[in-house]
């Protein structure tokens, strides 16, 4: 038979997510073919990230037979599906802005798109009122540019887009707080 192998390069850590490769062959219906099980878990308790780059080999032959075209897809979501509804579990970008404002961006991006809109906090991790004030003024920004080309795009309209923007910039912490 015919060999065939997907192999890329992944930077990165495993913290308590299952990280799966998927294919298809129409499109719709896919397959875990690979995951990121083996690495150890990158915890508060221990761990460390893998070697980056790593490289991933996977051998797509047993999932092709007759197939004229493949769709390969990257999933990452939690180990804990249960954990993803609790009410006592919140998205927080703490020091993400102050790290780098498009690792920001990324996140909040996906986060708009997977994570309900009352779970998601911008908080600023700082140590003086300056780095708070670039912080929130920066994110801010970032917030308007996600939700404006979300809107644009048709993927939200405005009412969700301020619905959003309330939640994520003080709702979701009046809310926690009892304010």
């Amino acid at each position: 038979g015919t060999q065939v192998s997907l192999e890329f390069l992944q930077f990165g850590a495993r913290f308590n997510d299952l990280q799966e490769i998927q294919i298809s062959t129409n499109g719709t219906t896919f397959v875990p073919v690979g995951n990121n099980n083996d690495f150890t878990v990158l915890s508060s308790t221990g761990g460390a990230a893998y070697a980056n780059p790593s490289t991933k080999t996977i051998n797509l032959a047993p999932y092709l037979s007759g197939a004229t075209q493949v769709w390969i897809r990257f999933s990452w979501t939690t180990n804990f599906p249960t954990s993803a509804t609790n009410p006592n579990v919140w998205v927080d970008t703490s020091w993400l802005v102050l790290q780098s404002p498009e690792i920001l961006r990324i996140a909040l991006k996906e986060y708009i798109g997977m994570v309900p809109a009352d779970r998601i906090f911008s908080s600023i991790d700082s140590i003086s009122l300056e780095e708070y004030a670039g912080g929130i003024a920066l994110t801010r920004s970032i917030l308007i540019d996600i939700l404006s080309e979300k809107v644009e795009r048709n993927f939200l309209d405005v009412e969700e887009a301020l619905y959003i923007s309330e939640r994520v910039l003080g709702g979701n912490c009046k809310q926690l707080h009892r304010l």
